[in-house]
Formats: C-alpha cells, sequence, structure tokens
C-alpha cells in the first residue's frame, strides 16, 4: 500500500474515533440536552438539535465548512439515520447543542450551548482546570474583553459563561487595533519583563525534512531582527477568529477574547501574528495584505515602542517570518506535523515580497 493509501486509512480511523468518541459523551451528557434528534457538524465535534431555529444559531458556530469533501458526504450520510436521539426530558435538559474540545486526549473539555438562555455550560477536564479559567477570567477581564464567567454550582468541574450573539465583521483595521491595544493595557508597566534574544527562539532539531524547510524560512530573516532582545509577555497563544469573536453580550457589541487554555509567555507581538497568520491560512489574506501594506504601520510604532523595541516599516516581514518561525515549532514541528509545515511554508513562500523565497522540494 502506498503512502496516499495508507493516509486514507488513518483519517478515516480517526473519523470512526470521533463518531464514537462524539456518541459517548451524548450518552454521558444526555440529562442536560434538550430531548429529540441531533445533527453532527462537518467538524465532527459538535451536534445540534434538529430544528430549525436551533440549526441555524448553532451554524453561527459550528458550521465552518466552506466546500463539499468526503467529510460533509459522511456527515450527511450520518444525519440522514438516527445516529443519536435523546429520549430523556430532565428538569436540567435546557442545552440544544454541543462542542468537544480539538484534541485526542482521553478527557476533554466540553461546551453545552443554550440559545433560550444566551449561555454556554464549559465542562472542564478537572477542578484545576475548572479553577484555572476562572482566575484566567478574573485576571484577564478588565485588559481583555471577556464574557462574564461563575461557577455552576449543579455540576462539578464546570463554570457558565454568558454566550456572545456572533455577528458578521468585515474591518479587519479594527480586529488588529484591538489586539494591539488589550495587550498595551494588561501590560501596562512592561519594564520588568524577561527579555530574549530572538535568535535564541529560532533554533530547532526535528530531523532533515522539517530542519530544511526551517532553515530556508531562518535564512530569510535580516540579521538585525535575529539580533534583537524581544520581551516576554503572556500571550492567548491561540488567538484564531474563533478566540477573537465579534459580537454582542450582556448588552454590549465588541470584540471578545474566549478560550485561554494556551495562555502562556511569548514574544510580545505573538498573539498579533497568530490572528494574521491563521486567517491567511484559511483563505482570508486581508489582515495579512492590511499589515504588509503599511496599514497598521503606525499603531506598530507605538506597539513595539511599548515594549522598548523599535518598528522599523522595511522589516514588516521579517517580523512576520520571525514569529511564523516560533508559531511553526510550537504548533506544527512539535507535533511531527511535516506536510502542514510544507503547507505553511508555501503560503509564506506564494506571499513573500522581495525576501528568499522558502522553496519546497517536490
Amino acid at each position: 500500500m502506498d503512502g496516499v493509501g495508507k493516509m486514507r486509512i488513518k483519517s478515516v480511523l480517526r473519523i470512526l474515533r470521533e463518531i464514537k468518541y462524539i456518541k459517548s459523551i451524548l450518552k454521558r451528557h444526555r440529562f442536560l440536552l434538550a430531548s429529540g434528534k441531533y445533527i453532527l457538524f462537518d467538524n465532527f465535534r459538535s451536534m445540534a438539535l434538529n430544528n430549525e431555529q436551533t440549526l441555524a444559531q448553532a451554524s453561527k458556530y459550528f458550521g465552518k465548512s466552506k466546500t463539499k469533501s468526503r467529510r460533509t458526504a459522511i456527515v450527511e450520510k450520518i444525519n440522514r439515520t438516527n445516529f443519536f436521539v435523546n429520549h430523556n426530558k430532565g428538569a436540567l435538559a435546557e442545552y440544544e447543542a454541543f462542542y468537544i474540545a480539538n484534541n485526542y486526549d482521553k478527557k476533554r473539555e466540553i461546551k453545552l450551548f443554550s440559545f433560550k438562555k444566551n449561555k454556554i455550560l464549559i465542562i472542564c477536564t478537572s477542578s484545576d482546570e475548572c479553577e484555572k479559567q476562572i482566575l484566567q477570567y478574573n485576571l484577564f477581564g478588565n485588559a481583555y474583553n471577556m464574557p462574564m464567567v461563575q461557577r455552576n454550582a449543579n455540576i462539578s468541574n464546570s463554570l457558565e459563561i454568558s454566550m456572545v450573539d456572533l455577528m458578521e465583521f468585515s474591518d479587519v483595521f479594527r480586529a488588529l487595533r484591538t489586539i494591539v491595544s488589550s495587550t498595551i493595557q494588561f501590560h501596562s508597566l512592561p519594564g520588568n519583563l524577561r527579555k530574549v534574544r530572538a535568535r535564541d527562539l529560532t533554533k530547532y532539531s526535528y530531523g532533515a525534512d522539517m530542519d530544511t524547510l526551517l532553515e530556508k524560512l531562518c535564512s530569510s530573516i535580516d540579521d538585525d531582527v535575529l539580533n534583537m532582545e524581544i520581551p516576554l509577555c503572556v500571550q492567548h497563544g491561540d488567538l484564531s477568529k474563533e478566540n477573537l469573536i465579534y459580537g454582542e453580550s450582556e448588552g454590549k457589541v465588541d470584540f471578545w477574547w474566549i478560550d485561554w487554555e494556551h495562555a502562556g509567555d511569548r514574544i510580545f507581538f505573538y498573539d498579533l501574528f497568530f490572528y494574521i497568520i491563521n486567517s491567511a491560512f484559511y483563505d482570508d489574506t486581508s489582515a495579512y495584505d492590511f499589515y504588509m501594506s503599511g496599514g497598521l504601520d503606525e499603531d506598530l510604532k507605538k506597539f513595539f515602542a511599548h515594549f522598548g523595541v523599535e518598528f522599523i516599516s522595511e522589516k514588516r516581514e521579517d517580523y512576520f517570518r520571525l514569529f511564523a518561525l516560533i508559531f511553526l515549532k510550537e504548533r506544527v514541528c512539535d507535533f511531527g506535523r511535516v506536510e502542514a509545515l510544507k503547507q505553511y511554508c508555501e503560503f509564506i513562500d506564494a506571499h513573500s515580497g522581495d525576501k528568499n523565497e522558502v522553496r519546497i522540494e517536490k
């Protein structure tokens, strides 16, 4: 069997594991879920009650598929069957949809959605994780706009957050500016932050295939940028469009920061570029184009100066590539995802300016 065949088998087995797991979650928490038939979404990690109103609301959160695919065909076939019907009609059955965290651990965080009451019940993996999330809300809530969080008294290891009614949004500049201003506000006194030389963050040893790609990327970064002393500060760490959402909650329309489980010390512009690269990699290059065109330069001069670093507009691409190398090490190479690394490098190659291209050997 060739490599493609093996990859397809692994993909099918992964899907089957997800289907089995999602059904076990439904059974485990049926007493919390409204009765009726549930429809599976293309991500294999979320389901919602099969009625027009609920599906319309749930699709804002779970309906991310852009095109027809093998995955979509499988989901459609499953949904034509009675994959899961919840017959429970208990007093707590007030949640109409749910979402499972994106990992393959035996214990995974569960989010139950009540669209009628505009709340989300998060069932954490442990009491420590529950306390951590509440602490993060208390710690970050003043600087970063976060939905209201409170403990749930009836269910162990759980908390409730106010739901954000998602709204369409196209003002890229405002999204990027929100990231910059919130980071500055939280780190109002950055003078005592630990600093590291950028070059020290680019070291790697993942094997020949990955190291070759990383070396090409690293060699395209200006030496002045690699020799920068950069402060490390608390960053969200997973700031995709799904985690910096726009909408209304508690009567306020704004951007909302959610899902802080990856928070930790990183270079001060990590969140900004994470948002940019994640959007661009999934076919929305507006944030990347805006950054590379210089549209954010005046804000970035103040942003970098706040952390004691000079922003030089001619080195925009070098800053982005430095971030990309750090990001790829943490989120791609550490998990052995060679194909994903190639795809990211191809994206950087396709969007490079005058830099040396990060070429992929076919």
